[in-house]
């Protein structure tokens, strides 16, 4: 038994380590990148240690009822390979997807039975990750007063040198530490002094500013909001003023820093020269009826970047409802209500589970990221956080069924165990 529990933290504690390897590729030299670090990489080393471990755990593959809806859009996106223009593009958001998709779906018990050592690793590879950039781009202060180069205002990841942003993606490092933040979140005790991770987390939150990307920082606000939730009102009204109280101190400190007189505030955050116009115009163009067949079925998996580009190229419309109802039609939307729908129903069963209301957290910040960047492959750990959530609440209705069986049967040892 202890043997398994070792193996357990063991394969827990390597999980987290691709996530800071898939968003962290950028430091590294380009042999260890293409070797260790690619996707096809990553997914290899963790089948082989699933694999070679299972002789000491022997695990029984487990699964929730829910993992029907993934099938479902997995079915959904294949047929829409028979009639696009973009086959390679399109196979290649299936293939990534659900490569992570079945990866952390053989890994999810060991991980919400480890979630907190899952959290500490995590937290651990995010402080490399901040050494990493800071070795980079310097400290988020200093960057916010040398933001203009040139007449042009930039963002993390900008490189005087070779004048571009050489691979280092701002938009998916501010994604990153968002995630990282709600990891320190949840490591975070009540009643102990936790000033490391309170300095962990301005620092996170500092460095996604001078991302100069809006969708993660209010995602993580989202997500902050469901971690806080409580069924009783009055503790939620508490939750909501200390909330505004660190807002307000946080703002006090960036107008010391002259944040908001800055141009980078005024191009980034004002709503001038953003990105979010062009992100309009590609929206308007993946919602306009095309008939009713495009309608019911989309143009095909992938064929967005086909239309925008006219050739088989990576393209999307940064907003993952308007690519699944262009590229797969509003048959997809029904799948994509049903895992929300799935979530939502059990939204009083989180306050009985510190975990799995993380986990709902975790989920709401991906989910509302996949609305503001990236495609289908590009925001895997929404559909991630979904299957974990659902293998924790599926443990929690078991131990609640136990409970009252044994009620039943033996009153003092089940009062006693509570």
């Amino acid at each position: 038994m202890d043997g398994i529990n070792k193996t357990n933290k063991f394969l827990a504690f390597w999980i987290a380590i691709p996530t800071f390897f898939s968003y962290s590729a950028f430091f590294f030299p380009i042999a260890l990148k293409a070797f260790l670090i690619a996707p096809a990489g990553l997914f290899t080393i963790s089948m082989l240690f699933y694999i070679s471990f299972a002789f000491l755990r022997r695990p029984k593959i487990q699964s929730i009822p829910e993992i029907r809806y993934l099938i479902m859009l997995l079915v959904v996106l294949c047929i829409g390979l028979l009639y696009t223009n973009a086959p390679n593009y399109g196979f290649s958001k299936i293939l990534i997807l659900y490569t992570w998709i079945i990866l952390f779906f053989l890994y999810a018990p060991v991980i919400v039975n480890n979630y907190e050592l899952y959290a500490k690793v995590s937290v651990f590879c995010g402080a490399v990750f901040l050494i990493l950039l800071y070795s980079r781009c310097g400290d988020p202060i200093s960057f916010f007063k040398s933001m203009q180069v040139q007449g042009e205002v930039v963002r993390l990841g900008f490189e005087q040198d070779s004048d571009s942003y050489g691979g280092l993606n701002p938009i998916w490092i501010a994604r990153y530490l968002g995630f990282l933040f709600l990891m320190a979140l949840f490591i975070t005790k009540k009643k102990s002094r936790n000033l490391f991770l309170y300095g962990y987390m301005l620092v996170l939150f500092l460095y996604m500013i001078t991302a100069g990307s809006k969708g993660p920082i209010i995602a993580l606000l989202g997500g902050c909001v469901i971690f806080f939730a409580n069924e009783n009102i009055s503790v939620n009204v508490k939750t909501i003023f200390f909330l505004i109280l660190i807002f307000a101190v946080f703002i006090l400190l960036l107008n010391a820093i002259d944040f908001f007189s800055s141009s980078f505030f005024i191009e980034r955050y004002s709503g001038k020269n953003t990105s979010a116009e062009e992100r309009e115009v590609l929206i308007d163009v993946a919602l306009q009826f095309s008939g009713i067949v495009s309608f019911l079925f989309g143009t095909g998996t992938g064929n967005f970047g086909y239309v925008i580009n006219h050739k088989d190229a990576r393209r999307y419309p940064h907003n993952i409802l308007a690519e699944l109802y262009f590229e797969n039609g509003i048959i997809s939307l029904v799948i994509l209500a049903l895992i929300y729908i799935s979530v939502l129903k059990y939204h009083k069963l989180i306050f009985k589970s510190r975990k799995l209301r993380m986990l709902v957290a975790t989920f709401v910040y991906f989910g509302l990221n996949s609305m503001f960047s990236g495609d289908l492959l590009a925001n895997e750990y929404f559909f991630i956080f979904f299957i974990l959530f659902h293998f924790e609440k599926l443990m929690i209705q078991k131990t609640e069924q136990l409970e009252m069986q044994l009620e039943q049967f033996n009153p003092d040892i089940a009062a006693y165990l509570k």
